[in-house]
């Protein structure tokens, strides 16, 4: 799986979020031919929390890792934020390394066990003498660059503050600021986010406009896909989605490198996603050439 973005913004005096991603997933690596395809979500809702997740890197393990963060984004959820949020936030980075300590050794344990037909214990007290000094230094190393082969960005708020934070596939906690991105085409996303300065204070549809433009330029990297889906979160509201007009505004604007229009955008640009959402991608058309950062701004 590869493209996700998060990114923190306002909307009508309350704290937003804008999640986005592509749908993109490959297959294949048995045969060392991938075949790609474009029906992955990759955006999951923590339900009953004001919380979502988006996931990228091996399906199956990213949905691995986001199900042993479950219980730690629960807990979280219920503390009550006052003066000794920074603590709470503080514990709840320090639960999700635990997570990820958890996970990698049972990655580490099946890696073992498929590969030598032993426990993770047993190398560790007997490798040195079962196998050669060579095979002993190579099998040390195959597992000191195993990861969790995934990354998950979870964000949503504790009490009126954002929160972004991102777990890597080395298992490395990243509290973000304004906006975060995973994936193969993370890096020329992150360029783009890059180019402006960045104010969370910025409106919805200047934070849209900035994710979406990202996001087409990102696709130059041939692992991420066509299709677009958002999310936004609201501080204290639903969750929503875009509507088609405004996905089309989007489109537009990127494509024809307009500026948003100055009075905002007029019309119903937020649906409300259901506790079983069904998003639907929108399709994006090649660019001749990559947008640039001459757009306007919505005041």
């Amino acid at each position: 799986m590869t493209l996700c973005i998060a990114a923190e913004c306002t909307h009508k005096a309350k704290s937003a979020i804008v999640l986005c991603c592509d749908w993109r997933a490959e297959r294949g690596r048995i045969y060392q031919e991938l075949v790609g395809s474009e029906d992955v979500d990759k955006i999951r809702w923590i339900e009953s929390t004001p919380f979502s997740a988006m996931l990228a890197g091996s399906e199956t393990k990213a949905d691995e890792l986001l199900t042993a963060c479950d219980e730690v984004i629960r807990t979280f959820s219920e503390t009550v934020p006052d003066v000794n949020s920074d603590l709470e936030i503080t514990r709840f980075l320090e639960n999700l390394r635990k997570v990820a300590r958890a996970r990698k050794r049972e990655i580490i344990e099946h890696y073992v066990g498929m590969k030598l037909g032993i426990s993770y214990e047993d190398f560790l007290k007997t490798a040195k003498r079962r196998f050669s000094e060579a095979q002993y230094v190579d099998e040390l190393e195959n597992i000191r660059q195993l990861g969790l082969g995934a990354e998950v960005i979870i964000c949503g708020f504790h009490g009126d503050e954002p929160l972004t934070v991102k777990l890597d596939a080395d298992g490395e906690l990243h509290w973000e600021t304004n906006y975060s991105v995973i994936g193969d085409g993370a890096d020329i996303a992150l360029a783009f986010l890059a180019q402006r300065e960045y104010d969370t204070e910025m409106p919805l549809m200047e934070c849209l406009l900035r994710v979406y433009e990202a996001k087409r330029a990102a696709e130059v990297n041939r692992h991420v896909g066509k299709l677009t889906t958002f999310e936004v979160l609201v501080q204290g509201r639903k969750r929503f989605d875009i509507s088609d007009t405004c996905f089309k505004l989007l489109k537009r604007t990127v494509e024809k490198r307009h500026a948003l229009p100055k009075l905002g955008f007029k019309g119903k640009y937020l649906e409300i996603l259901e506790d079983e959402p069904a998003k639907e991608p929108r399709q994006d058309s090649p660019l001749s050439s990559g947008p640039d950062s001459s757009y306007g701004t919505t005041k």
